[in-house]
């Protein structure tokens, strides 16, 4: 997928540069994307604690967010 593929499943939240990852919002689920060089590949999807439809776009950001740096730390806990 292309990136204008992946906006088709929501905007974009949250992102790590480091790992080329991306955390899109749509009205159920914050989608995790990864970026191999060439496509974008969707590797998980989380719910996220309310309602997406009654967040503020700055709190469906914190939980992106959350949810990359918990996808980050069990990356680095499967490496130990």
């Amino acid at each position: 997928m292309n990136i204008y593929e992946v906006l088709d499943y929501g905007p974009v939240v949250a992102a790590d540069e480091d790992y080329s990852l991306l955390v899109t919002v749509n009205g159920a689920y914050l989608n995790l994307w990864a970026y191999d060089g060439s496509d974008y590949k969707c590797l998980d999807c989380r719910p996220p604690s309310d309602d997406l439809y009654t967040l503020t776009v700055s709190q469906a950001m914190d939980q992106a967010k959350t949810y990359l740096e918990d996808v980050l730390k069990e990356g680095e806990e499967d490496e130990s």
